[in-house]
């Protein structure tokens, strides 16, 4: 078949079986490349995802350590992510990439609708904390008992003076007793500044203070025992008990405080805690389901590669014997021929010769 050839024809089809074997191995090394490339498009995005997660988790880590110091610190109010669709977590999963890492994978959706639930808790407990909290005034407890402590011995001074039938010799001035510095100072101000249901309180109580010791002076002008008596037990002791009782109704709300922050330390223990943990372990969940999918996508890279390199070795080496032998029959075809016209036309030279 190859003898009936024309020359030109003979060289094009070489050409164009050796055009092909390149393609052959073009086309096997490809294949092999666009798998390999697959392959680590999968594992980088499982690795991705994986440290997300767990950029997400010290993220949330981060947020407890925050409702953490409101307690530690007695801060005015909680300074978090109240909102779980705006945290970092949040917008992930409700935002293209956990749409796109939903879509790879049915069990990785199922993992990522999963966290959501307990997720959501967390955010809530701290909504729910930061709406019953309430800062508290250390020591404002102890003040009030103090200076509460400190008229009633005022009483009781004016008091045995009076036993005694002697002069009153008390503090008179309410703005110099120790409440009423207290009352000027700037630690009180604060407070009726923040807190108007102490700052009304407070108010009533300075008129009653004033005129408990403004009671001492009337005693001592009085002209008679029974009106210095008289003074005492219908101003002094009344003036006294009303003090007494304002102080008590202050005390009383920095309890409902004390009482606040223990119901936000239960909501936190109760719901944040537990939700929190919850949400670490579906996230652990999807993280270890990331980590093997990497761990696969690895070793299909690894498997891909070595296939490659076999079938790169098969079929070039194919391809050379093929090309040796296509080659071989090809030169001979078209040698063969012209040695047999070379052959004649000496042999023609030699009888012209011999002629």
């Amino acid at each position: 078949m190859l003898r009936n050839l024309k020359l030109s024809g003979k060289l094009w089809g070489l050409t164009i079986l050796l055009l092909l074997a390149t393609l052959l191995v073009a086309g096997n090394s490809i294949w092999s490349i666009r798998d390999i490339l697959s392959a680590n498009k999968d594992y980088a995005g499982a690795a991705d995802s994986n440290i997300f997660m767990l950029e997400k988790e010290v993220d949330h880590l981060k947020w407890v350590k925050k409702v953490q110091d409101l307690f530690l610190e007695n801060q005015a109010t909680l300074d978090v992510q109240l909102d779980p669709t705006k945290c970092g977590l949040g917008k992930f999963l409700g935002g293209e990439e956990g749409k796109k890492l939903a879509q790879s994978d049915p069990k990785l959706a199922g993992l990522l609708e999963a966290i959501k639930e307990p997720h959501n808790h967390v955010h809530e407990s701290g909504k729910h904390i930061k709406d019953v909290w309430q800062q508290i005034h250390p020591g404002l407890s102890r003040v009030l008992a103090e200076r509460l402590d400190d008229h009633r011995r005022w009483a009781a001074d004016v008091s045995n003076a009076l036993l005694a039938n002697q002069e009153i010799n008390v503090q008179m001035d309410p703005g110099k007793c120790g409440f009423g510095e207290w009352l000027a100072g700037d630690e009180c101000k604060k407070l009726v500044a923040e807190w108007p249901e102490f700052g009304a309180v407070i108010q009533k109580v300075k008129d009653h203070h004033e005129k408990l010791h403004e009671s001492a002076a009337k005693i001592n002008a009085a002209a008679t025992e029974e009106e210095k008596k008289r003074i005492y037990a219908q101003v002094t002791i009344p003036e006294l008990a009303s003090v007494a009782g304002l102080f008590q109704e202050a005390d009383k709300f920095e309890d409902a405080r004390n009482e606040a922050q223990k119901e936000a330390k239960r909501i936190f223990e109760d719901q944040t805690i537990p939700t929190l943990m919850a949400t670490q372990g579906k996230m652990k969940a999807l993280a270890d389901e990331l980590q093997e999918m990497k761990k696969t996508s690895e070793e299909e890279m690894s498997s891909t590669g070595h296939r490659s390199e076999i079938s790169s070795i098969i079929f070039t080496a194919a391809a050379f014997i093929i090309g040796i032998f296509l080659s071989f029959f090809v030169i001979r075809s078209i040698t063969r021929p012209i040695n047999r016209t070379i052959a004649g036309l000496n042999e023609g030279a030699d009888q012209v010769a011999s002629a």
